[in-house]
C-alpha cells in the first residue's frame, strides 16, 4: 500500500533503501528499480531554487513540502529525497529523486515491491516533549546499516525513552531495543528521554561502536556488543560540541592529512554551527578514557 510517512533514509544496498515511516510504526525496505543501480559518473550538485523544483515535480505548492531527508545512491549518487506534503484531508508521504543537472522525478512507492518490520513501543500522537514537540516526529531520528543489521535510534514510550534498536536484514522477527542513557555536561544531568539525533557505527580500536550526537551536543559512544534486547545502557560521553545545536548526521571517511598520509576521520554535520571534524584516534583516545562526569 506505500507509505503513510516517510522520514529518515538509509541503503542495505544498491537495490534496496530503508525508508523510516512512523506513522505506521514501522521501518520498509523498499526495491529500487534496476535502473537505480547502474553505475554513473559522479558529479557535484550546486542546485538553486530546489523547492520550486520540487513543487513543480509534484504539483504542490512550495509551502506545503517539508524536507524529512537525503541520501545519495551509493552508486550513482542520484539524491533520493523523503518529503511530507501537507493536504487539506491530510499530510502524505513522498520520496522524489534529484540528479545533478536539477531533473526532479516521484518515485511511486506503492508500486515499488517492499518488505517491513513493526517497531515496539512506538509513541502515539498525543505524547509531546519539550516545547510541545510530538513524539512521533522523532520517533526514528537516524538509521545505519552495517554488517547485516540496521540501527534505528530514536524515541519510544516510557520512564527510559530513548531507544536503540538492532534489526536484522532481512527482517526477522523484531530484533533487539535497548534504552540509552548518557551525561550531559552542558546541563549537568544524566539524560535518559534525548534521543540520539545522528550516528554513525565505528571501529574503535577493533571494537565496533556506535558514535552519537545528540542535541546541544553531546557526543556519545556507544559498544555495539552491549545492545541486548531489554538492556539499559549508559553511553559514555566523549566530547560537548556546543549549546544551541542540533547535528543532522555523523560521517565516518578516510582522506589524506597533512603529512600527506591516509587518515581515519569522524565528520559531525550540524545545523546550526560548522561542522566538527574529530580524528579517529582521537576519539579513540577518548573512548578509551574516563569519559565526561562533571558539568562544562
Amino acid at each position: 500500500k506505500g507509505l503513510t510517512s516517510s522520514t529518515i533514509l538509509e541503503y542495505a544496498n544498491a537495490t534496496t533503501m530503508f525508508v523510516a515511516d512512523p506513522d505506521e510504526s514501522q521501518i520498509v525496505a523498499l526495491t529500487l528499480p534496476e535502473a537505480a543501480a547502474a553505475p554513473n559518473k559522479s558529479v557535484g550538485y550546486n542546485l538553486t531554487d530546489f523547492s520550486a523544483r520540487v513543487a513543480k515535480a509534484t504539483g504542490a505548492p512550495e509551502s506545503a513540502i517539508l524536507f524529512n531527508d537525503l541520501a545519495a545512491h551509493p552508486v550513482t549518487n542520484t539524491a533520493y529525497i523523503s518529503l511530507t506534503i501537507e493536504k487539506p484531508d491530510g499530510p502524505t508521504a513522498q520520496i522524489v529523486t534529484a540528479d545533478p543537472t536539477g531533473k526532479v522525478t516521484v518515485i511511486d512507492h506503492s508500486a515499488l515491491e517492499s518488505t517491513a518490520v513493526k517497531l515496539r513501543g512506538m509513541p502515539k500522537d498525543g505524547v509531546t516533549f519539550w516545547r510541545n514537540i510530538p513524539a512521533s516526529t522523532i520517533a526514528v531520528t537516524d538509521m545505519d546499516y552495517i554488517g547485516g543489521k540496521l540501527y534505528v535510534s530514536g524515541m519510544s514510550t516510557g520512564e527510559f525513552a530513548s531507544k536503540l534498536r538492532v534489526i536484522p536484514f532481512p527482517f526477522e522477527g523484531k530484533g533487539e531495543t535497548s534504552s540509552i542513557e548518557m551525561y550531559h555536561a552542558a546541563r549537568n544531568q544524566n539524560e535518559t528521554r534525548a534521543p540520539i539525533r545522528a550516528m554513525s557505527v565505528v571501529d574503535i580500536a577493533g571494537v565496533p561502536t556506535v558514535v552519537a550526537a545528540y542535541t546541544c551536543t553531546p557526543l556519545v559512544t556507544i559498544p555495539i556488543e552491549a545492545l541486548k534486547d531489554g538492556a539499559h545502557v549508559k553511553g559514555k560521553t566523549v566530547a560537548e560540541l556546543g549549546y544551541g545545536n542540533l547535528p543532522l548526521e555523523v560521517i565516518s571517511f578516510t582522506a589524506y592529512n597533512r603529512q600527506q598520509q591516509p587518515e581515519k576521520f569522524v565528520l559531525v554535520v550540524n545545523r546550526d554551527m560548522d561542522a566538527d571534524l574529530i580524528s579517529l584516534s582521537d576519539l579513540t583516545k577518548a573512548a578509551q578514557g574516563e569519559g565526561l562526569s562533571k558539568p562544562i
